[in-house]
């Protein structure tokens, strides 16, 4: 077994013996590289049957890190995986945390705070008005989850909400556009509705000025809006620094004015948000 202290071209040589004689030398170049740089976790993706999870149920937490992890290190929960699944058996702010390991090493952690219910608290925004709303709170990071990867139900039911929120730091700049889409992911092709608001479960009809309605209304069978930082431009929607937005999902055509997906089967969805930079 070879091994090397410094990159760069290292050359092997290897002859063989016997009763009669050694052999010709045989010889190979191996080109050694520098380890990649230990995986840094940006931040845990937090999903759940709702905004603040009640003791007794269980909240999906997705790692982000970058730089090719090959194992994951949970405190407060079990997993080797990127996901990991938590619950509490008091209420209060529990804390969970995540380090990524690749062969350079173990990088940063991310961490997020669960404030856990002993009851349902009150839904936010107009999600009351639905049978029930999946939330993800994505904070401010590239991410794509999946609703099968969260199959406590109700979850993303076909007469519920998901709720993707995201948050936009207050020193948040870019220049290139970012974007936000929902597709089928795992089940039948399902045509959706996808706002972007400044409220939870909104559908109300689009307001430009976000105030009393959303910023966009996208259907099809694979809603996608595009988004910047700052005021809206074009077909795209401006999201302003240091202000929460919401990504609002339903099974639902709005010109027929119908269900999309079948109760009889689930209709699993993707959402994925490519931020601005």
């Amino acid at each position: 077994m070879a091994t090397a202290s410094v990159p760069g071209v290292q050359t092997y040589t290897v002859v063989a013996s016997n009763a009669n004689g050694t052999s010709v030398p045989a010889s190979v170049d191996v080109k050694w590289q520098l380890p990649p740089p230990p995986p840094v976790c940006k931040q845990i993706v937090v999903t759940a049957n709702s905004d603040l999870p009640v003791l007794g149920s269980r909240a999906l937490l997705t790692a982000s890190c970058d730089d090719t992890p090959t194992r994951f290190n949970w405190t407060g929960c079990q997993s080797a995986s990127a996901m990991c699944y938590a619950s509490a058996s008091v209420a209060g702010v529990q804390t969970y945390s995540v380090s990524a390991t690749n062969i350079g090493g173990t990088g940063a952690p991310a961490n997020v705070d669960i404030n856990w219910q002993t009851s349902p608290a009150p839904p936010p925004g107009f999600c009351s008005q639905f049978a029930s709303f999946l939330y993800s709170d994505y904070g401010w990071n590239s991410n794509a989850i999946a609703s099968r990867d969260f199959p406590d139900d109700p979850g993303f039911a076909w007469n519920g909400v998901w709720v993707v929120k995201l948050s936009v730091p207050g020193n948040a700049t870019a220049t290139i556009p970012g974007n936000v889409s929902a597709f089928e992911f795992d089940g039948p092709a399902t045509s959706r509705e996808m706002t972007i608001s400044r409220t939870p479960c909104d559908f109300r009809p689009v307001d430009p000025t976000g105030n009393n309605g959303p910023l966009s209304d996208t259907t099809g069978l694979g809603p996608s809006k595009g988004i910047v930082v700052g005021a809206s431009t074009g077909t795209k929607v401006g999201l302003a620094p240091g202000s929460d937005y919401f990504v609002n999902v339903r099974n639902w055509d709005p010109q027929g004015a119908f269900f999309t997906c079948d109760p009889a089967v689930r209709c699993n969805a993707e959402v994925a948000v490519t931020l601005p930079r």
